[in-house]
């Protein structure tokens, strides 16, 4: 038995997982260190490029799962019937994909950091926006139809000479229909 929340953050899992280690070079400074479900809590010097996915977000509580209708859902220009004659409602399952690099032993220049840093976000986004989820199905016959990437925050936090920390999220939502 399994909710809709848990089959969608593991297909996210997977596509991230695929796209951003299994298929980059391990010669690429922008490859993925950790790929996981749930908050990340180990060492940045280590595992230096994470992606993170969680349901919700514990900072911003609006971001919560509801009725296509629910008034602080963020509209994404997707318009659609909350309800049909008979039964079945339309949700939005939202979560982020909490994202860190850290360039501190690797010594690169503000520039490169820069470079590097946005070439793995922009992976991300796209791995993501293309995460297949239409038909995904929970125990309750909650079905998912389609994701969507909503935004990102993305900043830099370490600092000259040459250790350039960068980390933010990126806010994902997707669209379902409940029986």
């Amino acid at each position: 038995m399994a909710g809709i929340v848990p089959l969608l953050l593991d297909a996210i899992r997977v596509q991230l997982y695929t796209k951003l280690i299994t298929e980059v070079s391990s010669s690429d400074p922008t490859k993925a260190t950790v790929v996981k479900i749930g908050k990340f809590q180990d060492d940045p010097l280590k595992d230096n490029i994470y992606a993170a996915i969680s349901p919700g977000d514990p900072e911003r509580l609006e971001w919560a799962d509801g009725i296509v209708t629910l008034e602080s859902m963020q509209n994404v220009g997707f318009n659609i019937d909350p309800r049909e004659v008979g039964g079945g409602e339309v949700w939005w399952r939202r979560g982020i994909v909490q994202v860190g690099t850290y360039f501190i032993t690797q010594r690169y220049t503000e520039t490169q950091a820069i470079t590097y840093a946005h070439t793995f976000l922009a992976r991300l986004e796209n791995a993501l926006q293309n995460t297949p989820v239409a038909g995904i199905e929970d125990t309750y016959g909650e079905r998912a139809v389609l994701l969507f990437v909503s935004g990102n925050q993305f900043s830099e936090t370490g600092g000259p000479p040459n250790q350039y920390i960068w980390r933010g999220k990126v806010w994902w939502q997707v669209l379902t229909e409940r029986p």
